[in-house]
């Protein structure tokens, strides 16, 4: 236990986390024995604290079988995931419904701030909320960044999409993707690519059609999948036809507020 303690610490020190603005690192950082001290703090079990640390330690690129070895695991109960979305009242960007957990609304915005995507495509716009969070994030950042986002229910969306130039909305059905968005139009969009999966559906097609035209470090999260009846199987049989090793989960954002406490558990995807 001492050396797993000790070797988070000297992880932390390498990573910089500064005890000023992160409580986990001031666990690790003070001299005392993490195990207790989050115990005290936290009220759990030294074997739940030691699974905290172990995944501290981990590799940060996993592939996905390794990940879903044991089952498909998270650090909260599922009440606290049923609520994430909003308990009393719906989490809303410029008014409209969000659609995203609160932990995923903090991953995107890290996400974006670090990638710095030129083109970000969402495969399910929903009322379009979440476009406009991406393109408000994007301008924060000072990014010009390219947002196309694709649904077939045209009459549900806001009117303020289509007020915005930097967002293109594509009508129709995702099964007809290869047609909405031709490759020959994809090879001519800037990377890198931030690819938003949010229809719940036709997952092996549009990893198809997407994931050879990807550039390495580009991303690929794919949404909900704790919530479709099939969406582990959706993702077993898309990565079934990619080369082992192309796609891998980035475990920074995966696990960035405990193990997969967000939307796309296992699913927040880097092309190497």
């Amino acid at each position: 236990m001492n050396e797993l303690e000790e070797a988070c610490r000297q992880r932390a020190n390498d990573a910089g986390i500064d005890v000023r603005t992160s409580y986990f690192a001031g666990c690790l950082r003070r001299g005392l024995s993490p195990i207790h001290e989050l115990q005290d703090l936290t009220r759990l079990q030294p074997e739940q604290i030691e699974r905290v640390l172990t995944g501290f330690l981990s590799e940060r690129y996993a592939d996905w079988s390794d990940r879903r070895a044991h089952g498909l695991d998270y650090d909260c109960s599922a009440l606290n995931f049923v609520l994430s979305q909003g308990y009393k009242g719906w989490l809303k960007w410029r008014g409209i419904p969000l659609g995203k957990t609160c932990w995923d609304i903090s991953i995107y915005q890290q996400l974006i701030q670090d990638l710095r995507p030129k083109t970000l495509i969402e495969l399910g716009t929903g009322l379009g909320g979440s476009a406009l969070f991406f393109l408000d994030h994007c301008r924060m950042f000072g990014l010009g960044t390219r947002i196309i986002t694709l649904d077939v229910n045209i009459d549900d969306i806001s009117p303020e999409i289509f007020k915005e130039r930097a967002i293109e909305f594509i009508g129709g059905d995702i099964k007809d993707l290869a047609e909405l968005l031709p490759a020959q139009r994809l090879r001519d969009l800037p990377h890198p690519w931030l690819i938003v999966e949010d229809c719940h559906n036709e997952v092996p097609l549009i990893v198809s059609h997407l994931q050879p035209l990807m550039a390495s470090g580009d991303y690929l999260v794919i949404e909900d999948i704790g919530v479709a009846a099939d969406g582990s199987a959706q993702i077993e049989a898309a990565l079934r036809n990619v080369p082992k090793g192309s796609l891998m989960v980035d475990t920074f954002y995966t696990d960035l507020f405990g193990r997969n406490l967000t939307c796309s558990p296992d699913a927040i995807f880097r092309k190497t």
